[in-house]
């Protein structure tokens, strides 16, 4: 929707798309690090998130740059780097979407186990790759 964005309107309305999902990473890190890590590694975990965050937030604008089209000032110049930030969103995307399949296969093995420690560390509950992909179609997995 940024690349065909040619006047107010559209800006207004990409921007409140974009905005309504944007905010979302700062709810959902600490949840879905405590569901993956565990509560005894969480403060660990969370610096190295928030570390590698604020790296990737230093150089992207330099990857942005350089993505850059040469030349005079035109509407265009900027749509390789948006169709690179779309391609990483979509990717980002299916790769939670992969995340999700194996904590739903993990709390299944969890459930098997009879393990109920709120405190445990489920990081030593082997997945199989296998089983993850095996019910990434699945059209009822269960909820996380």
């Amino acid at each position: 929707m940024w690349i065909p964005c040619r006047n107010l309107a559209t800006s207004i309305v990409f921007a409140m798309f974009v905005g309504s999902l944007m905010g979302k990473i700062w709810l959902t890190m600490a949840t879905i690090t405590a569901s993956i890590i565990g509560l005894r590694k969480f403060g660990i975990a969370m610096s190295v998130f928030w570390i590698t965050t604020g790296i990737f937030g230093f150089v992207s604008p330099i990857i942005g740059l350089s993505l850059k089209k040469n030349g005079p000032l035109s509407p265009t110049q900027y749509q390789p780097a948006s169709i690179f930030v779309g391609l990483c969103y979509f990717m980002a995307g299916v790769c939670l979407y992969v995340l999700r399949c194996w904590i739903i296969q993990r709390n299944q093995i969890v459930e098997e186990m009879m393990d109920d420690d709120i405190l445990a560390d489920h990081l030593d509950v082997k997945v199989g790759f296998k089983n993850v992909f095996k019910g990434i179609l699945a059209p009822k997995m269960g909820k996380v």
